[in-house]
């Protein structure tokens, strides 16, 4: 028989932080303008000039493929919640340490978007107790 521990507060306040920004980072791929467009034309023998300037998504430059890239942080945020719920904490760790490898391999593009999510799970394992494995009394020995 296997004692479950409880979340601690900060555990739980930390794992909402992560899946609150794992989705953010899934809506904000759709809406957020992270792109800059520009174009111009010009015309020899007069003064016309015509600039556009507009805006792009991520999903809108990229396509659907960078969703899976984007949800990730979100994925490992439900993995991690599901295992300290159910006492895995090793699991939590396990999970939240390839986060932070990802982290460090995308640092120079998406990796810092990542960042808030690793910190708040790390936060989460980190406040979750150790599982306490409750072992079953000996029987009493056989005499005949």
């Amino acid at each position: 028989m296997v004692d479950v521990p409880r979340y601690s507060r900060n555990a739980w306040i930390a794992v909402g932080v992560a899946l609150v920004w794992g989705l953010l980072l899934v809506v904000l791929a759709f809406v957020a303008p992270v792109y800059s467009t520009s174009s111009g034309s010009a015309t020899d023998g007069t003064v016309a000039s015509t600039t556009t300037e507009g805006t792009a998504t991520l999903v809108g430059v990229n396509g659907y493929g960078v969703l899976l890239v984007v949800s990730v942080p979100l994925v490992a945020a439900v993995v991690v919640a599901w295992a300290l719920a159910r006492g895995r904490r090793r699991i939590g760790w396990v999970v939240t340490s390839l986060l932070g490898a990802l982290n460090v391999l995308a640092m120079l593009s998406v990796g810092i978007f990542f960042l808030p999510v690793t910190i708040a799970l790390v936060v989460a394992c980190a406040s979750t107790p150790r599982t306490r494995v409750a072992r079953p009394a000996d029987p009493a020995p056989l005499t005949a």
